[in-house]
């Protein structure tokens, strides 16, 4: 069977005791939250502070994000002059104005409502698993396979992890210049297994340990006619070498197939389409 209203008034006064004095704390005398604040059931069958629903009692509904504060900075106190309505910044204003901020109150101490921070080393080592080879980075990855970290900055930038490395135990990253894992895998994360280089130092490399697309998947790689920007054909190509070897010129194959004579060039010297004869 539901309360009603006045039956529930009836039952939070019965836990309320009012002290004698023209300014004194009305405290609630029944259930506690952990933290002090008095704790009660509402109309709506669920659990509120003490001081929330003497304000609805007395005030209306409470807007959305504001909350109820104490003027006289009792938590058990429900006499409505005591109470006022603000949101999480108006209420810390209020406690650091009156030197109750728990920061204040303990400057020598650690805030226990937040978790302390770490500096960007030990989250970086946090999600470090060193072999006797490679560093593994074991966080988050994106799509290409390379460790993610964010610098924890006011930015909230985001690096990949083989560049915090380089940070952290190599120093400062020129402009212009990028980290490279010289061990090939790009989990690693090792100071030891990177260097830097610009992006052709980085591809010339990775085409003599023999790790680039072409070398490992020839098959995957669009050749000749394949490819969206070409404007000959295979069987162009190979008649164009045939006439250049008899002693056709430049000048005439451009004529002949519509074509810049760079692109004749390229052909007759082998610079591209070279898996043709």
């Amino acid at each position: 069977m539901s309360t009603t209203k006045a039956t529930w008034t009836e039952r939070f006064w019965a836990k309320v005791e009012k002290f004698v004095g023209p300014n004194a704390c009305w405290v609630w005398t029944g259930a506690r939250y952990s933290n002090g604040y008095g704790l009660g059931r509402g109309l709506d069958g669920r659990n509120h502070t003490a001081q929330r629903l003497s304000w609805e009692l007395h005030n209306g509904p409470i807007p959305d994000g504001m909350l109820v504060c104490h003027r006289c900075d009792n938590r058990p106190c429900v006499r409505p002059d005591h109470l006022f309505l603000g949101d999480y910044l108006i209420n810390s204003h209020d406690m650091m104005a009156k030197g109750r901020h728990w920061m204040q109150q303990h400057p020598d101490q650690p805030n226990p409502g937040r978790r302390p921070s770490r500096s960007l080393e030990d989250r970086f080592l946090a999600k470090v698993h060193q072999t006797d080879t490679c560093w593994l980075w074991t966080g988050s990855c994106d799509g290409k396979g390379y460790g993610m970290l964010g610098l924890g900055d006011a930015e909230n930038h985001i690096l990949r992890a083989h560049r915090v490395s380089w940070m952290l135990y190599r120093g400062e990253i020129p402009d212009g210049l990028q980290v490279f894992q010289t061990c090939g895998n790009r989990a690693c994360v090792c100071p030891e297994h990177l260097s830097l280089g610009t992006t052709a130092d980085h591809a010339q490399r990775i085409i003599q340990s023999g790790h680039h697309i072409s070398q490992q998947h020839p098959e995957r790689m669009a050749r000749g006619e394949q490819t969206n920007h070409t404007k000959l054909t295979a069987a162009d190509v190979i008649a164009i070498r045939e006439s250049y070897a008899e002693g056709a010129s430049v000048a005439a194959l451009v004529l002949l197939y519509g074509v810049t004579d760079s692109t004749i060039q390229r052909a007759v010297n082998r610079q591209n389409w070279q898996h043709l004869p």
